[in-house]
């Protein structure tokens, strides 16, 4: 596989994280409507950045749950309907957070097809 088939196959594997739905923890939920705000506004701000991805023997779990409380709170926000400023403090949060689970995640993903 050519190393940009590689790539773009992983970008798409991850856009299923900014997929997940978390709005099952919020009171009443799961609530579908939030989640497809949510989701649909990180698929369409994310850009898989390259630059910053190297090798990670170690894993994504620091990054990966902090993302997950970063998208939390994003949908919660959106779920109580956060005036403008406050949702999109929390959606470049959120992305932020998404960013730097994506090059640890990435990093691992690179370390592992190195190795194989």
């Amino acid at each position: 596989m050519s190393d940009a088939a590689w790539r773009a196959g992983l970008e798409e594997r991850f856009v299923r994280w900014l997929e997940q739905d978390v709005t099952h923890l919020l009171p009443g939920g799961p609530h579908a409507d939030v989640q497809a705000r949510v989701a649909g506004r990180l698929r369409a701000a994310w850009v898989p950045d390259w630059s910053g991805v190297t090798e990670n023997y170690g894993g994504t779990a620091g990054h990966h749950a902090a993302f997950l409380r970063s998208k939390l709170a994003f949908a919660q926000a959106v779920h109580a309907g956060a005036d403008g400023a406050e949702a999109a403090r929390l959606e470049r949060a959120c992305l932020d957070a998404a960013g730097a689970f994506w090059r640890e995640w990435a990093g691992y993903h690179l370390t592992a097809r190195a190795g194989a």
